[in-house]
């Protein structure tokens, strides 16, 4: 799981900290970063359109100033909005090329701006003819974009400026001087306010940022758990229509091709939707009782919660797999017995060996007559199938463990299918698999075991009335959940539904030559490669046996 959350944290960006916790760097980060974040550089583009916007009016409103008589003054005051405009339109253009940084560029803009207004505003006779607002305006853009000291200091340049302006064009009455005294004050308290503004801003940019970080991660976190969990589950709506259902619950119900999707429960399960209906209606007494799925293979305990108040999103149903825990239960009883059944094979092997060793020598008496002949070859059979059952149980005894491995599923059955048609030239195998890139995790000697015993079986099981023979064996991943499968398919009358609740328990068999070991084994190899080999019923007759493997794809599981 450790190595999933890794994938999951490079696959998000920024979600270094644990859900809800506050990181204090990032917003530094946010307020300090040289070269500015993308809402940064819009503010900037902002700010720069603003400029040719001015410098137009500025132009226009040429008429409107009234200290400007001269035409040298005109001509001058036109040449500087002039090159203020193409100024403002370079700096478009250097936004674009993001070169040179952030803080460089902001600190050019305000050079060129306390430049080009303080030529203004000497052109329009200083203080008091109403360009000097225009001062506040730009020192509070600058104060936003880089609150702090560069903001303190533009204040103290521009309140600079306005008195140099006023002793350049002087002498002047008091009032006029009084008037840039409070125009400088006023830039200060433009330039405090608005970087506490600027900061403050960023501060909650950032943290809603992070916020918005976290609750992805959340989603994700929820989302794995949800789909990794044993249990299914499922969340209907008010309307009784699926709106979620996780890969245990679709795995389940025998992976259906719609998966939620707005799946009206009635249609994927009529009981279970009859049970919740009857469950909303009186929530204290109507109790839910076991599903048993079509098969018998798998019994279904539903447990239902109201999902907001009074329901009004919904039902979260739980489905927990009885059947699941009885088979643990009864792999743990067998674990048990299997160790009393080698113990007892190591003990019934040699007096075996012995019989079987008497009953050679008898036959090679030429005293016997036909009827002890016929009884020497009962004994020498039964020993055969006898020898054969306590070789099965030994072999599971010694049974290495499991070395799984990435396989290419296509090339590996395609090498199956040719050593298989060699011992087997009766048998018509037909080959699918899509993708054909799918790749399996498995152990590609017990894939072969258990491949070998699922063929053979359909060898002698799977015959067509007219005697035919034909083996499917398909695979790939499936639509819904994209798992990797691999199934082995015949034409022939299936097995009877009285038998598939025992298929996979030792020693169960409808032969009389038979063990019943051979499917018990298969299944053991494939859980010990974290696999599931089950039978899966054909509507249309016949028997198919699936391997439903790990996903080499999916490292933390």
């Amino acid at each position: 799981m450790a190595t999933r959350m890794e994938n999951m944290k490079h696959e998000t960006e920024g979600s270094a900290a644990p859900v809800g916790e506050v990181r204090p760097p990032v917003i530094a980060a946010a307020r300090r970063s040289p070269a500015g974040r993308h809402d940064d550089w819009r503010l900037l583009t902002a700010f720069d359109f603003y400029r040719l916007l001015l410098a137009a009016a500025l132009a226009l409103g040429l008429p409107y100033l009234p200290r400007i008589d001269a035409l040298q003054v005109h001509l001058s005051y036109l040449v500087t909005t002039g090159v203020y405009a193409l100024g403002a339109a370079l700096s478009l253009f250097l936004i674009h090329l993001r070169w040179p940084d952030f803080r460089l560029q902001v600190i050019l803009r305000w050079v060129v701006d306390l430049t080009a207004l303080g030529l203004l505003l000497t052109y329009a006779g200083g203080v008091g003819s109403g360009l000097e607002i225009l001062l506040v305006a730009e020192v509070a853009a600058l104060a936003f974009l880089l609150p702090g000291r560069a903001a303190l200091g533009a204040a103290a340049s521009a309140a600079l400026l306005l008195l140099v302006i006023t002793q350049w064009l002087g002498p002047h009455p008091p009032a006029v001087y009084y008037q840039a005294a409070l125009a400088g004050t006023s830039l200060f308290a433009v330039a405090f306010l608005g970087g506490a503004l600027g900061r403050r801003l960023r501060t909650s940019e950032a943290l809603a940022e992070q916020r918005a970080q976290d609750l992805v991660d959340l989603a994700q976190l929820n989302d794995y758990v949800i789909q990794r969990i044993d249990a299914g589950i499922l969340v209907v709506d008010p309307q009784g229509r699926i709106r979620l259902m996780n890969e245990a619950a679709w795995y389940l119900y025998g992976n259906p091709v719609r998966r939620g999707q707005g799946l009206p429960l009635a249609e994927l399960d009529p009981v279970l939707a009859t049970q919740l209906d009857a469950w909303r209606a009186d929530p204290e007494h109507a109790l839910p009782r076991a599903i048993i799925r079509p098969g018998g293979e798998r019994t279904l305990r539903p447990r239902f919660a109201l999902l907001g108040n009074d329901g009004r999103l919904g039902v979260l149903i739980f489905l927990e797999d009885v059947s699941a825990v009885r088979r643990h239960a009864q792999a743990l009883k067998l674990a048990s017995m299997g160790r009393l059944a080698t113990s007892i094979a190591h003990e019934v092997r040699n007096p075996l060996g012995a019989i079987s060793h008497a009953a050679q020598l008898l036959e090679e008496s030429p005293d016997l007559g036909d009827a002890d002949r016929r009884l020497l070859a009962i004994i020498r059979q039964q020993a055969q199938r006898m020898n054969a059952i306590v070789e099965n149980v030994l072999e599971l005894s010694r049974r290495g463990r499991a070395e799984p491995r990435a396989l290419a599923l296509e090339t590996w059955v395609l090498q199956f299918v040719e050593e298989f048609r060699r011992t087997h030239p009766q048998a018509e195998v037909r080959i699918g698999i899509d993708p054909s890139d799918t790749q399996v995790w498995m152990d590609p000697g017990h894939l072969r075991q258990v491949m070998t015993n699922l063929c053979e079986n359909a060898v002698r099981h799977g015959a067509t009335p007219s005697g035919k023979v034909i083996i499917e064996i398909r695979g790939g991943r499936t639509r819904e959940s994209k798992g990797p499968f691999l199934e082995v398919v015949d034409r022939g009358p299936g097995v009877d539904p009285r038998d598939v609740p025992h298929l996979f328990e030792p020693f169960y068999t409808t032969e009389t030559r038979g063990t019943g070991l051979g499917l018990y084994v298969a299944r053991e190899l494939c859980e010990a490669s974290q696999a599931y080999l089950e039978y899966v019923p054909v509507p249309a007759g016949g028997s198919c046996f699936r391997i439903t493997f790990r996903d080499p794809q999916r490292k933390g599981v």
